[in-house]
């Protein structure tokens, strides 16, 4: 391969503050009915509402917008009301409206006129066992047994995806500011279509998803918190913007892969069955789990094949064992 990352600075170099390398670990009671919640979602009932109903927080409403902004100017947009994904002037000016009402607004010193073409309300059940059972989770079949599961091995786990957009985040950009590199433009164009092509062929059974699987992609590289992307993910934009981000997701997302790839060679890191072992027993500690269990779980052959995320590992191995994590279940 042409290109390279150079120069790269190591993992331990990183300057981070204090507050960078705190993790709060989110209220296990909080994140137990968060995790609940989720799964009563799956069994909501929707319904479309009636001439009589009036717009309020939460429903999914179906707006034509007119006027001379770009993005207020839109024969159908759906909001989500009060999420604030959209534009929180426009979904404001919707709670209380009725179908077919038509109200006008200003944005920017702009009219704005608001017509409600379409509005739906999902009616969520409470959790039951059934649900649970649905889920499918060995030796989980009732809601209680799901809190303590998550209680004992999820609320753990969860430490990994706040502490992605934290310190881990934080080192993997400095290491790419700090990074020289040598850009290949032929093999860089020939990684950003098969990106591309890979959305495309993920979207063949239901093209709708096509720029949601867009919008996932961006979010990932342009995004500096899990709140932030998931944010950029509901909103509602036009194919055309969102392919013009793309590229420059694709370009970071092939810096990242250099940089890795540097990383690897710098360390020595080649995967043998040898570093298997070191790796495993690493994990092992790092997740509080027996070694011989963690062995049985991640066996070589699937080990091998997980590639970039074996830096990550190391990010978060470095970070748990250093001690810079601070860890609050209070």
């Amino acid at each position: 391969m042409k290109s390279k990352a150079c120069n790269i600075i190591d993992i331990e170099s990183v300057i981070l503050s204090a507050e960078e390398c705190t993790v709060i670990f989110p209220k296990p009671e909080d994140y137990i009915s968060e995790k609940l919640q989720a799964i009563v979602k799956k069994h909501s009932v929707s319904r479309e509402a009636d001439l009589t109903d009036e717009a309020v927080l939460g429903d999914i409403a179906v707006l034509r917008l007119v006027s001379p902004l770009t993005k207020f100017n839109r024969p159908s947009v759906t909001v989500n009301v009060g999420k604030n994904f959209f534009s929180l002037d426009v979904e404001q000016a919707v709670l209380g409206m009725k179908l077919n009402e038509v109200r006008k607004i200003q944005i920017d010193n702009t009219d704005v006129e608001i017509t409600l073409i379409k509005l739906t309300r999902r009616e969520v059940p409470e959790i039951s066992d059934k649900m649970i059972v649905d889920e499918e989770i060995s030796g989980i079949d009732t809601v209680e047994k799901y809190r303590n599961y998550i209680f004992n091995h999820d609320l753990y786990e969860a430490t990994f995806r706040y502490l992605y957009f934290g310190a881990y985040k934080k080192i993997v950009d400095a290491m790419l500011s700090e990074a020289e590199f040598h850009i290949d433009s032929e093999e860089l164009e020939a990684y950003i279509q098969d990106e591309l092509g890979k959305i495309k062929k993920s979207a063949e059974k239901d093209p709708e998803k096509y720029g949601k699987f867009l919008q996932g992609y961006i979010g990932r590289t342009s995004a500096n918190s899990l709140d932030e992307m998931m944010a950029f993910i509901e909103k509602d934009f036009p194919i055309e913007d969102l392919e013009k981000q793309f590229k420059t997701a694709a370009v970071i997302e092939f810096r990242n892969k250099l940089l890795v790839a540097a990383f690897f060679e710098k360390e020595a890191i080649i995967f043998t069955p040898e570093y298997y072992q070191t790796a495993i027993a690493e994990y092992a500690v790092m997740t509080g789990t027996d070694r011989d269990k963690m062995e049985e779980q991640l066996p070589y052959e699937r080990f091998i094949q997980f590639g970039e995320s074996e830096f990550t590992r190391k990010i978060f191995y470095y970070l748990f064992t250093q001690k810079r994590i601070v860890k609050e279940a209070n």
